[in-house]
């Protein structure tokens, strides 16, 4: 059972809706479990080693605290917004994917919350870090396709949830960071600043990237949450 002390730490936003506070509920969930396992391992390995009862107790402890630690550290490179269980989309965009475009393969790729970079008109772009995203949406060809040529990336056709269509380009970025670690992006870019524009997004909104194949040709799709956990137009 979870307790006050799974949530220290935690700072509450008034406009969470009761399903932003179910995530928070399963995340706690979840490290607490992970911390359970870790602390049964090392206390395997201390009785295995002869260790004392109070020494095993102390590792148990000093093993906890260096994953919350972790934890804490693995927060702060990526803000993961998960939604459970996986949504649908909205019924009249879904019909319209698979009646109209003769879609199929939809796949919820990332779901995000919009930062400033997200929406300032001079970087006309939307990031997606690789870590945060949900599913394998690429295949093998046009995951090398980016990397032979990340500048010119890949065109392909994106709807937004009013089913007015946009070509937009997908690329990767690589990126550095101070401790030499690199990690991965995923941007759309060129015409973003038209969706944008044309749907009022703003900081702060939500939004849900889909993937979906026409005759296995990449394709995008967007909804966005509202304050009230509902789709935007519903």
């Amino acid at each position: 059972m979870l307790n006050l002390k799974d949530f220290q730490g935690l700072n509450i936003k008034e406009e969470w809706t009761s399903f932003d506070c179910l995530l928070k509920v399963a995340e706690a969930a979840r490290n607490r479990l992970i911390v359970r396992q870790l602390s049964r391992k090392i206390a395997n390995m201390d009785n295995q080693s002869g260790s004392s009862s109070n020494e095993g107790e102390e590792q148990i402890t000093k093993g906890g605290k260096r994953l919350q630690k972790f934890l804490k550290e693995e927060k702060k490179e990526a803000k993961l917004c998960v939604p459970s269980p996986t949504p649908d989309l909205p019924m009249a965009l879904k019909d319209y994917i698979i009646a109209v475009l003769q879609g199929s393969e939809i796949k919820l790729v990332i779901q995000k919350t919009l930062y400033a970079t997200d929406v300032a008109r001079n970087n006309n772009r939307l990031s997606m870090p690789a870590n945060q995203t949900l599913v394998k949406f690429l295949r093998e060809e046009e995951e090398r396709s980016l990397e032979r040529t990340p500048k010119l990336g890949l065109q392909v056709s994106l709807i937004y949830q009013s089913l007015k269509e946009y070509s937009i380009t997908l690329k990767r970025w690589e990126m550095k960071k101070t401790s030499g670690k690199t990690c991965y992006q995923y941007v759309l870019c060129k015409e973003w600043n038209n969706i944008v524009n044309d749907n009022n997004l703003e900081v702060d909104h939500v939004i849900q990237v889909w993937s979906f194949r026409v005759n296995s040709t990449l394709h995008f799709a967007i909804t966005r949450i509202t304050s009230q956990g509902h789709r935007n137009g519903e």
